[in-house]
């Protein structure tokens, strides 16, 4: 069942957005764990009534109940309550079955509930003293994040099922789940998943010394499952990650996605010989300057090519003689938050507009503008 928990951890790693989570887990993943059963088991023991009424409250509270039952089971390392509360339900009958195939001869049951959690644990130390303060935000997710979550959640939750209708984690065979597993179509989720609830939560933590940071986490209620289900973020608290770097990286994405578009247009023959500076939208309204033989709708059409979540966003992108000078992007649900690349810029005029120069600067109130106001800089700088 190699292939079926090295995918699962590589789902699990699209929603590790921020600091402690991302790495390549599916090559390392065989030797990450092996030390940490006897430490795991022993942490177990040690979980007070308590945490136990605060995780039963999880099941049928609010998600404020349950993202304090899950950080707290985290810092008390019971990685068997994070590991339920991440996954679909029935998440150790998955791991039942993978006791029972080859790859498990040297491992314990563990070492695969750490393992499934790859990269949460990482930094984890058991002898640091940190407390769970409280709650500091709660936003509704994005369009982008839910698809990531359903993704994730839905190919779990297959596995799941597929041992159910095999008689159990005690009669389904792991070669032929590794199988079926592989064969799976990606283009469309395997299971349905309805996500009735769901919030990016930004928590703080406190450590002996009274010195706090900040985390977050993603709290989701899915049809059909028991209580809250968690998806994290950056669960060490090591960094403020939020929204802002997220979107940030979006631009960047959209900037190179638009740039390769640019690059085909002019082997085809299809990009304008203007010198003019001038604003592609994905609202038409809010082009400027195009030039008229400029085709914008096949610009965003190749862009599309290489970043599908293009069609999610609102944006805007400044050309500048067959080159991507500055982006600027948000999400129409979530108007809090704009990206730009450059990050945190804005538009500044050079003299003179040569092809490829810095036409961008630094802006300390870059992250307080709204799309349109980042637009009307950009219109007055192509203006002058």
């Amino acid at each position: 069942m190699k292939k079926v928990i090295a995918g699962i951890i590589a789902l699990t790693t699209v929603i590790c957005t921020f600091t402690g989570c991302g790495k390549d887990a599916a090559d390392d993943a065989a030797g990450t764990s092996a030390s940490t059963a006897a430490e795991t088991t022993a942490a177990q023991e040690k979980t007070t009534d308590e945490e136990e009424t605060s995780a039963a409250s999880a099941e049928t509270g609010t998600y404020e109940d349950a993202v304090k039952a899950f950080i707290e089971a985290f810092l008390a390392n019971d990685r068997q309550k994070t590991l339920e509360m991440q996954y679909p339900d029935g998440i150790m009958d998955f791991v039942k079955v993978f006791m029972r195939s080859e790859e498990s001869e040297e491992w314990t049951e563990e070492d695969v509930i750490s393992l499934l959690q790859y990269g949460m644990y990482d930094d984890f130390d058991e002898d640091e003293k940190v407390t769970f303060k409280g709650i500091i935000s709660a936003e509704p997710l994005r369009s982008n994040e839910e698809s990531e979550i359903k993704e994730a959640f839905s190919t779990v939750k297959w596995a799941i099922n597929y041992i159910n209708e095999h008689g159990g984690p005690d009669k389904a065979d792991p070669d032929e789940l590794d199988e079926e597993w592989e064969n799976l179509d990606y283009d469309e989720y395997p299971c349905e998943v309805d996500i009735e609830e769901g919030y990016y939560v930004t928590f703080e933590i406190e450590d002996d010394e009274s010195e706090t940071n900040e985390g977050t986490l993603y709290a989701v209620r899915i049809k059909g499952e028991n209580g809250w289900k968690i998806s994290i973020g950056d669960i060490h608290g090591n960094v403020k990650a939020n929204r802002k770097d997220s979107l940030n990286s979006t631009a960047s994405s959209l900037d190179k996605a638009l740039n390769t578009a640019l690059v085909e247009m002019d082997e085809e023959g299809k990009l304008t010989s203007s010198d003019k500076m001038f604003i592609v939208s994905s609202d038409d309204s809010m082009n400027y300057n195009v030039p008229d033989d400029f085709d914008v709708e096949f610009l965003r059409k190749r862009a599309r090519n290489y970043f599908e979540m293009i069609d999610e966003l609102e944006w805007f992108a400044v050309i500048n003689k067959g080159y991507v000078e500055y982006v600027a992007a948000v999400y129409p649900d979530d108007q809090q938050y704009v990206g730009t690349y450059p990050p945190n810029s804005i538009m500044n005029k050079a003299e003179p507009a040569e092809a490829y120069s810095d036409n961008t600067k630094k802006d300390e109130k870059a992250d307080e503008r709204t799309l349109q106001e980042l637009y009307d800089i950009c219109v007055e700088v192509i203006g002058k």
